[in-house]
């Protein structure tokens, strides 16, 4: 039985990880969705809802929570659990609704929306009210490494807050 939506909303969104989804990618799409209305990220699906499985690289789910934490700011804390539908196993990654702006570390603030006319969900680019106060946050990962660089920083503050249990 399959426990999660056969096409993507507004709270729902797949993303494909047969070429193993870049981490530009997936934080893009986890500060859409924290900006909007909150939801799951279910990686290894693709756009048609077909189960294409997770990249061996992304098998490690609290390393992609940590990744996550790291490369936003603030810090958002989602929670990584593994599903096994057909055989494949998938991530689904739970976001919170942010109650202030989130962006990728590097200031990229996205939200997720209904387009107007055909009512399917979208990411935007928005400028914010009022910004995150600058943090103190490690370098893009050189030569598609996953790898923080110079976070212990940010390393010590993700791994030293738990996130909430899960519901």
């Amino acid at each position: 039985m399959r426990h999660f939506p056969y096409r993507e909303t507004l709270q729902h969104e797949f993303k494909s990880d047969l070429r193993k989804l870049p981490l530009r990618t997936l934080l893009e799409a986890v500060v859409c969705m924290a900006n909007g209305a909150g939801g799951s990220i279910y990686l290894g699906v693709e756009d048609n809802g077909s189960i294409s499985g997770l990249h061996p690289d992304h098998r490690d789910l609290k390393r992609l929570e940590q990744l996550i934490c790291h490369y936003t700011r603030p810090h958002i804390y989602v929670q990584v659990y593994p599903l096994l539908v057909d055989g494949l196993v998938i991530a689904q990654v739970q976001v919170p609704v942010s109650p202030v702006p989130i962006a990728t570390h590097d200031g990229l603030y996205r939200r997720r929306q209904l387009q107007n006319g055909s009512g399917e969900p979208e990411c935007v680019r928005f400028k914010p009210a009022r910004k995150a106060k600058p943090v103190l946050m490690p370098a893009w990962p050189e030569n598609g490494s996953e790898k923080p660089v110079r976070s212990s920083v940010a390393r010590n503050q993700c791994a030293a807050d738990d996130p909430s249990p899960a519901p």
